[in-house]
């Protein structure tokens, strides 16, 4: 037997030393725990219930309190030694409790689990316990109704009866060797059925982080559609003060933003051919210089005709309330003709189809202009007068969130004036296919305009090009695709890894990916 550890006996209180003596006659017994792969040592003594932690602070137990416990030394197969505690509950005797603590700690030989409940009788030597467990008479009566008990799947009922047939006096040695081989077979089952608990186990927590994670990708999605909305907003409130769009009824702007305001009236045809008079309104904004001003007015009313811009702009300059607020001339004015026409084409191609036609309009001011010079920027005019004002529309349309027609005057304006590379434009269009759950071409559109936009600097929340990525990411979803969300956030942090929304949504997506795999 292995003698008990100092340390360990100095751990027992003085009234139940005697304890230790009466277990230790336990330990002189010859035993095979030698040949199995993990063995048991008594470490010396039965600690009562109730034994002090610290002086005068009694143990606060957790669960159930045990009716007895005692602590054992193990010891693997290499000869490492280390504590462990065996413990009799209220509704066990000393064959269960021994089942309980031999399947915990892998030792399912019939001669260790023997050596077990004999330690545990001892432990319970004069504590008067008489758990709720039917007596039998006989090896076979225990035997006969741990077979009953199997059949039920109660199978630590089962071992546990096998161990009270086993530990009577006088067992013949053919039903002993019986009863050992029925008991190591019930092993097994536990097992077995302890493996299909704990599979079971992780399925249903699997399901369970599942749903959490289901539960809290909803709300981040809920909160994100929240800002997201804040950030349409937003961009429809610049789209309608950039273009100055009024709707019926809203008042002209006035007050200091505002440099010259003229009463126009214009003559235009009805629908029965006579010639109508319609008041009207051009301003000069602080914002923007008088060429500008010009073909904005000119444009949103109809009027396609190079003259009609510089015949505005002229009385727009008459009617300046402060002559001396007008702001400092286009640096378009001091620069060669040939200069200003191509950055006009430039910005026509990138969709700034106001700027374009300001410029072409500054273009046809300078005198001596050459022909062909005076003809491109005539033509180049024109055609932005119609496509800034069929821009106009498309907005109006937005703005009233009339997806349709919104989409179908973008498209237009777009085939004939340019604007692929517009973000303010593309983002639009992708809106109209957001809005009219047309999936496929939104997760497109998105798509183009990420591929055509500037992707240098930091992503900041309210950019067309991260409104793009959330509307790409929400579009893919909402086709199944969650690999192509994955790919919009990545199209951000390729280019700023440091976002921290996006990134968060892409983990997030990834982690979701995983589970419903």
């Amino acid at each position: 037997g292995a003698e008990p550890a100092d340390d360990s006996l100095s751990a027992c209180s003085p009234p139940k030393m005697h304890m230790c003596s009466a277990t230790a006659g336990h330990m002189a017994r010859d035993t095979c725990w030698r040949r199995a792969s993990k063995s048991l040592a008594l470490l010396a003594c039965l600690l009562a219930v109730g034994v002090q932690c610290d002086e005068g602070t009694p143990a606060q137990p957790a669960g159930p309190v045990p009716v007895a416990e005692m602590t054992l030394m193990m010891t693997d197969g290499q000869g490492k030694q280390s504590p462990v505690t065996a413990a009799v509950m209220p509704e066990e005797d000393a064959a269960a409790a021994a089942i309980r603590f031999c399947y915990d700690k892998g030792l399912t030989q019939p001669s260790q689990v023997l050596e077990i409940v004999g330690y545990l009788k001892g432990a319970l030597e004069g504590k008067e316990h008489e758990p709720d467990i039917e007596l039998l008479r006989t090896a076979g009566a225990y035997s006969r109704r741990a077979t009953e008990s199997s059949k039920e799947e109660s199978y630590a009922e089962a071992a546990a009866d096998l161990v009270r047939a086993l530990d009577r006096q006088g067992l013949d040695p053919q039903a002993k060797e019986k009863i050992e081989r029925e008991l190591t077979s019930t092993f097994r089952d536990i097992k077995k059925q302890r493996d299909a608990e704990e599979k079971q186990r992780k399925i249903e927590e699997e399901m369970e982080n599942r749903r959490l994670a289901e539960e809290a990708a909803e709300e981040e999605a809920r909160l994100r559609k929240a800002a997201d909305d804040e950030d349409w907003a937003n961009f429809s409130n610049d789209l309608k003060t950039k273009l100055h769009i009024l709707k019926p009824g809203e008042p002209i702007a006035e007050g200091p933003h505002v440099l010259s305001s003229v009463q126009l009236t214009l003559h235009k045809a009805g629908q029965n051919g006579q010639k109508e008079e319609i008041p009207s309104h051009a301003q000069w904004h602080i914002n923007e210089d008088v060429s500008h001003a010009a073909f904005r007015f000119c444009s949103t009313q109809m009027l396609h005709a190079h003259g009609e811009v510089k015949n505005v702009a002229t009385h727009l300059r008459q009617r300046l309330s402060n002559p001396e607020s007008a702001p400092p001339a286009h640096p378009d004015i001091a620069s060669a003709a040939d200069v200003v026409l191509a950055d006009a084409k430039k910005k026509q191609d990138g969709g700034a189809y106001s700027e374009a036609g300001a410029a072409f309009a500054r273009v046809l001011e300078k005198s001596g202009l050459p022909e062909d010079i005076s003809q491109q920027a005539s033509e180049g005019l024109e055609l932005m007068l119609k496509t800034h004002q069929k821009f106009v529309e498309a907005s109006t349309q937005y703005l009233d969130a009339a997806w349709e027609p919104a989409g179908k005057l973008i498209d237009e304006a777009m085939r004939g004036g340019g604007g692929a590379y517009n973000s303010t434009i593309l983002l639009m269009r992708a809106r109209c296919f957001q809005q009219r759950g047309q999936w496929a071409d939104a997760v497109r559109a998105t798509g183009t305009l990420l591929q055509k936009v500037d992707a240098r600097g930091s992503w900041l929340r309210g950019q067309p090009r991260m409104m793009a990525v959330t509307l790409g990411a929400s579009a893919a979803m909402e086709l199944g695709d969650g690999e192509k969300a994955l790919k919009f956030y990545q199209s951000c942090l390729r280019n700023d890894p440091d976002q921290k929304e996006i990134s968060k949504q892409y983990k997030g997506l990834k982690k979701l990916l995983k589970l419903i795999k």
